[in-house]
């Protein structure tokens, strides 16, 4: 099987790599995701045992912080090895562990380089955040008797009917998990649709909803303060939705000249081009890197091109557009803003978030548009309204408070697992 395995990924990646190389993703990363590293290189410390967290990118890293620092403080004779498969995810990761922890490229799933990242990690665990199935990584820790853990999983509409149509090929993956940890109902169903025994399913809720802010930072604005600069942030942004928030802004500023616009595309290598963008649009903008202490005018548009600020803007804000949503389908993560009591608008294509998203319309904790229209005119009403802006953000941190708790279940099967070991 695992030379099915082998020549599937190999056919995939022939055509792949070229167009990580065209569109510059490529880096120096993939060197160690093909195999060519030494311990040494991993940061390995020789004498502890490892638990190995993968979490492929920005998302998932920061969804299991809360859980590695409760790893971290549980099991101190354990070194946490935690590894990424994006370069943004690889850098975030680095922000978060602690000293002595170590931050890794995942390893391409081909049965000869996943063998040498398993004979030089040795983990005691493997702890795979979200959706993704590796076939050949999850048989081979099997094979070797380590635990292979689901945490905070779901599978999307899309990745569910993926892996339906290739069920047979991945049922001796599927068996390999030991423990699926999901986030909702209908995730923990499709796990045992597809082969997953029952007793290894648990839906334990959404890590997300775990996460803390400091109560001084979660500012909300002041229904009497109407003279305000108004802050929209338009966040996790894909190309289209961006000419559309300008085109919005080009019209409201005519009635709401305070009005003031931060994008960031959930790609930060699109700055350049949405620069020009705006330069196109008559618009003036810069960089967030380029910000300096010098006041910022409120007709001045903000890119930013940094990784790690979406949270710090987020307290900040007044408005917040959830991107993803409105030209491009999948939907991002609106727990963020959430957390910070700001009241959020998305598109209506939220399918990757789909039971989040329902849990937030059901408690009327933000507004889901239909349409560029019905966006300017949620925009709109937001600005006149400063009551509903602090109504929403309250609604919104009310359901966060409601459904939190997943961290611990899912700390209590893992520790089992751990103790078992």
């Amino acid at each position: 099987m695992a030379v099915i395995y082998d020549i599937f990924f190999i056919c995939f990646a022939i055509v792949y790599i070229p167009v990580l190389v065209c569109r510059g993703k490529w880096h120096s990363g993939f060197w160690t995701r093909l195999g060519f590293f030494t311990a040494d290189d991993l940061g390995l410390a020789s004498e502890k045992k490892r638990i190995w967290v993968h979490a492929v990118s920005v998302g998932e890293v920061l969804a299991i912080k809360k859980f590695l620092i409760k790893m971290r403080a549980q099991y101190p004779q354990h070194q946490i090895v935690v590894s990424t498969v994006t370069r943004t995810g690889f850098h975030v990761a680095h922000s978060v562990i602690a000293q002595g922890e170590a931050v890794v490229y995942a390893p391409l799933d081909l049965s000869f380089i996943v063998r040498k990242y398993i004979r030089i990690i040795q983990p005691v665990i493997f702890l795979n955040a979200e959706t993704e199935i590796w076939p050949n990584l999850f048989m081979e820790l099997c094979r070797r008797s380590i635990p292979v853990i689901q945490i905070n999983g779901r599978l999307s509409d899309k990745a569910f009917y993926r892996y339906r149509r290739f069920q047979r090929l991945l049922t001796p993956a599927i068996k390999a998990l030991a423990c699926c940890c999901m986030q909702t109902d209908l995730d923990a169903q499709r796990m045992m649709l597809l082969g997953v025994e029952a007793g290894r399913v648990h839906a334990v809720g959404n890590m997300k909803f775990d996460d803390t802010l400091s109560p001084q930072k979660q500012k909300t604005s002041d229904p009497q303060d109407n003279a305000q600069i108004i802050t929209l942030i338009a966040a996790s942004t894909h190309p289209g939705e961006e000419k559309i928030i300008l085109e919005i802004l080009r019209d409201l500023r005519k009635l709401f000249s305070h009005l003031r616009l931060f994008l960031v595309p959930r790609h930060p290598e699109r700055a350049e081009s949405l620069m020009s963008l705006c330069q196109k649009m008559d618009f003036h903008a810069i960089k967030f890197s380029q910000l300096s202490a010098t006041p910022l005018s409120p007709q001045t548009i903000v890119i930013v091109d940094t990784i790690g600020q979406l949270r710090s803007l987020y307290r900040s804000a007044d408005i917040v557009f959830v991107g993803k949503s409105l030209t491009v389908k999948g939907g991002q993560n609106i727990i963020e803003p959430a957390l910070c009591a700001k009241p959020i608008i998305v598109g209506p294509f939220t399918e990757n978030f789909r039971d989040i998203v329902r849990i937030f319309v059901d408690h009327q904790a933000l507004i889901q548009v239909k349409d560029e229209s019905e966006l300017k005119a949620a925009i709109t009403r937001l600005i006149q309204d400063p009551t509903l802006r602090v109504a929403l953000g309250d609604k919104a941190q009310s359901v966060i408070a409601c459904h939190q708790g997943a961290t611990e279940k899912t700390f209590g099967f893992v520790k089992a697992f751990i103790g078992a070991t």
